[in-house]
């Protein structure tokens, strides 16, 4: 079986972390696996990726429309692989991540398999404000989040993969949502899996621990105000996904309603209980935010909501 392990790229900034993920991807590849890093058509940036993986197995192609969407279409349209897989450029791979996320494909019912996001924090360590609850902040996985393999309603962007075949039943991703440059509208990896469950039906994204990437969170993530704007902007952007899908949000979101009620009788209650004040307001004023964003959403164009 082979792999097409797609990459998108749209500043240097990320430099010193794409090629820790490339060194730690090259030697799981073995021949089974290619790599795709998909470049925006900026000069700078093209010209500079091709010198730093001149002599390293990866093929470099130029995406002439803005947008990690429009990346990934491109890289599924130029990949050769049974298996599309999807990597953060900021998001580094364990030794033995290639084979665990290949292995449940053995499985003719999974179409899709997800593997369990670690935040990396670029400076100190895991602010005592932020729980782990608000992970998915940062595009990690989070406190709530089953801890073994289970089927799930989506998987993340920053470590997912999908049979080839999906994508011709259901489509490419929405360029309509999802990162341009710093700018975003969330959800474009929920969006594309909640399309993908209506097609297929329940139970075939897997989610795996075992293959495992570290995301590294650089420090303008990690403070308060970052952390209550992707609350807002999550919340917006469940809205457009609500409305995506003909506003059926207790069949389509039901995964951000079990957390939500995992917060009220769990997460928020057992942070007071534990004296953790701040994570405790942190988890009050995200919860109010992401509702105050899904209403205003609703209610309005994304462009004046955010």
């Amino acid at each position: 079986m082979e792999a097409s392990i797609i990459i998108s790229a749209y500043t240097l900034e990320r430099l010193p972390d794409l090629q820790d993920a490339i060194d730690a991807l090259e030697p799981q590849l073995k021949g089974r696996a290619e790599i795709l890093l998909i470049v925006e058509d900026e000069k700078p940036l093209v010209e500079g990726l091709k010198i730093e993986f001149s002599n390293r197995p990866v093929n470099i192609l130029v995406s002439s429309r803005r947008g990690v969407t429009a990346a990934r279409n491109l890289g599924i349209e130029k990949s050769t692989g049974d298996i599309i897989i999807f990597l953060d450029d900021d998001a580094v791979p364990s030794d033995t991540w290639l084979t665990e996320i290949l292995a449940p494909y053995s499985n003719p019912k999974n179409m899709g398999v997800g593997g369990n996001i670690y935040p990396s924090w670029k400076v100190g360590s895991r602010p005592e404000w932020f729980p782990t609850e608000l992970d998915w902040l940062i595009g990690s996985f989070y406190g709530g989040h089953p801890k073994r393999r289970a089927y799930v309603r989506n998987i993340i962007g920053a470590n997912m993969s999908f049979r080839r075949e999906v994508f011709d039943v259901v489509g490419g991703f929405s360029t309509s949502i999802g990162a341009i440059g710093k700018k975003r509208i969330a959800g474009d990896d929920s969006e594309f899996c909640m399309r993908l469950r209506k097609a297929y039906g329940p139970n075939h994204i897997l989610f795996i621990p075992e293959a495992r990437v570290e995301h590294r969170v650089p420090p303008e993530r990690q403070t308060i105000k970052h952390s209550l704007k992707r609350a807002y902007i999550e919340g917006v952007s469940k809205a457009v996904i609500a409305r995506m899908f003909e506003g059926k949000t207790t069949q389509n979101l039901d995964t951000e309603f079990n957390h939500l009620i995992y917060l009220a009788t769990k997460g928020i209650p057992g942070k007071l209980k534990k004296g953790k004040i701040g994570q405790f307001i942190m988890l009050i004023l995200c919860t109010s935010l992401v509702l105050l964003g899904y209403m205003r959403g609703s209610m309005s164009m994304v462009r004046e909501a955010i």
